[in-house]
Formats: structure tokens, sequence, C-alpha cells
């Protein structure tokens, strides 16, 4: 029995939560990614983050997880434990907040941050960011705090930094209750009128995502949908426009950084027209030829005529929603009416999209039918 209580109170020795780590977080960078301003002044903004440092105390306000590794004044009092290195380590919860009319915050934590040879009790203790970046620790009347001093502290990010304690502790606290990771990997593909988006999620706290666009460079990104799955479909994009496109992830305690960016160009494909340039029809004929045009984006096509240069033919034939062109009434080969009466009609066929027109100019010869 002594040897199992033994071998229990061992196993518990060594026992600590997890350590608290500052990881970076990552910005998404992939071949033909588009750098855009808003994009770089985010970068210097995270390197002016962590090279200056912070600028006020209210940047420590919020729920921490802190670990506490001793210098010196080692013992397992205090929630400390040891690791199979042989360090002392204790893991827990900080909560800074606001003391009113002041400048300060209130830290509370269940355990001393620098001392595990003897029970301290919880702590609570004021917290200030001076001049030069350092932190000051001082006492809160009528509760313990066995942490004061002045101590140094950085910023390695917005949610993580390092500190340190009494007995030349080194504490390392991460924001609780986090944002989720930046989805990464974004492409965007253009199908006839769709921008198709996909991307890999960026970790599994998210609750939903929110794809962002913008119209131009100088412009603001707007929400343009909150799809949960890793893929949208915008099919609100305009022909002769440029997107920007970048994903965020959002959850209960906030929205991540964005994704890489994404810029495309909706440009627009003109139709395409098949017609012979020289069409004969017999005279006493009113139909002459159907315009054979196509269009790759799948728009509606309008097809007109007009008169070439000096011509005034256009006006003795019609063409069709269809494209279907025809002589408003039967030519006569003995009594012709073009323009120059040589029984040759010339015209100017055009076919729009709605974005683009292509013209392609024909000649309609009306031929003698009985030879008089």
């Amino acid at each position: 029995m002594k040897k199992l209580i033994l071998i229990v109170l061992m196993f518990v020795h060594f026992v600590n939560a997890e350590d608290v780590t500052c990881n970076n977080v990552p910005l998404d960078f992939n071949e033909g990614d588009t750098i855009t301003a808003s994009f770089l002044q985010e970068i210097i903004e995270r390197i002016d983050n962590t090279v200056i440092g912070f600028q006020s105390t209210s940047e420590l306000e919020g729920r921490w997880q802190c670990t506490s590794i001793l210098g010196s004044g080692e013992g397992t009092n205090n929630g400390y434990t040891q690791d199979e290195n042989g360090l002392y380590k204790v893991t827990q919860d900080i909560i800074a907040e606001p003391i009113a009319d002041s400048a300060k915050l209130k830290a509370s934590y269940p355990h001393n941050l620098g001392q595990g040879f003897s029970e301290t009790g919880a702590q609570v203790c004021r917290w200030f960011i001076a001049e030069g970046g350092s932190i000051q620790v001082s006492s809160v009347e009528g509760e313990n705090c066995f942490n004061t001093g002045g101590f140094s502290i950085n910023k390695r990010s917005a949610q993580c930094f390092t500190m340190s304690s009494i007995n030349g502790a080194s504490v390392t606290c991460s924001r609780k209750n986090l944002p989720p990771a930046a989805p990464r990997d974004l492409t965007v593909l253009l199908s006839s009128t769709v921008a198709n988006l996909s991307w890999v999620n960026g970790d599994s706290t998210h609750t939903a995502f929110e794809v962002r666009r913008k119209s131009s460079l100088s412009g603001e990104y707007v929400s343009v949908g909150a799809p949960t799955a890793e893929s949208y479909n915008d099919s609100t994009i305009a022909k002769g426009n440029s997107y920007w496109y970048r994903v965020f992830a959002t959850n209960a305690n906030g929205t991540s950084v964005g994704s890489n960016v994404i810029q495309i160009t909706y440009s627009n494909t003109p139709p395409s027209m098949n017609l012979s340039s020289t069409i004969s029809v017999n005279e006493g004929t009113t139909s002459v030829v159907t315009v054979g045009a196509t269009d790759a984006d799948g728009d509606s096509l309008t097809y007109t005529i007009s008169n070439p240069n000096a011509s005034t033919d256009a006006e003795d034939l019609s063409v069709s929603s269809e494209g279907v062109i025809t002589f408003n009434a039967s030519p006569d080969w003995e009594i012709p009416t073009d323009y120059n009466t040589d029984n040759i009609y010339d015209i100017r066929v055009s076919v729009s999209d709605g974005t683009d027109t292509v013209s392609q100019d024909i000649s309609v010869v009306v031929l003698d039918v009985d030879g008089s």
C-alpha cells in the first residue's frame, strides 16, 4: 500500500498543465497573390506591435492563460509541479480588469507567479505599463500580492506576451477565448458569371466565415457572404470590373485576421459572327440570311443593321431579334432600289452582347431570275 501511495505521489509531482507558448500568427502568401496597400499596412502594423511593444496598460486587459517557470524559489507549493526536465512550472488563468478612475489594471490569479517553496494563496495585484515598456506590479489594499516590483515585459503579438517576475521567474501568457486562425490558400476562379472561391480552414475553432470584397484598390472591403463551409460562389460581379477578395473566420470571440488577397478581372468576351461577305438572293424573295453569331459568356445577343460609308441600303432591309435579315419588300432586279442601282445592297451587320459590339460589312446581290 505504501508503494502504491508513493507511485501516485510521484505521478502527481510530475504532472503539469500544457505549457503556454507564444506561437507566430503566419501571414499567408502564395504564388500569384496580390499584395495591396492595406495588406502591406497590416504587415507593418504587426512588426510595429512587436518592435514597439506595449504602449498602454489597457492592452493587457482581459483573460490570459500563463505559464510560470521558476529560476529559483523552487517547490511544489502554489500549484507548481516539476516536469521531466526538473523545471518547476505552473499554468493558470490571470484576469486583468480595469480599476475605476485609474490607468492601472487589477490582475487576479490563484498562484504566485514566481515562488513555489511556500504557499502564498491567491494573488491580486496592480499592473501598470511604465514609460520605457516595463511592467510595474504593486499591491492592492486588503489583498495578497507577493509579486511586486518592476519587471521586463515583451509583446510577442497582439495575443501573447512574456514577462519576468520575482526570483527570476519567466512568465509566458496567451490571451484566452481567441478568435479563429486566419483562413489560408484562398483561390478564386471565374466561371461564366460567377466567382468561385475556395480556401483552407485555419483551425477548428471557427463557427462561420466572412467573405469580403472590394472593387477598386482604393476602396473599402465590404462583406458579400457568410458561408459556413470553405467555399463560396459570388454571383454579384459585373463585367468590366476587377475585384479583390479576402476571407475571414469568425467565432464568439471575434474575427480572425484575413487570408491572402486574390484579384480577379471579370473581362467580357466579345461575340463572334460567322457571315459571308457576299450573299446572293433571287429577285422576288424577301429572305436573305440568318446571322450565325455566338457568345462565349452566354450573353443575350442584339442584332442591328446600318449603312456603311455612303450607302443607304440598310433602309431597304430589316433584322429580327433572332438575327434573320430580310428585305422589307421583295426586290425587283429590273427596278433596283439600292443607292447606286446596281442590285447590290451594301449593309453593315452588328451584333452586341451588351458590353462589346462586333460588325461586318456584307453585300446582298439580287439575281435576275427570268433574265428579262
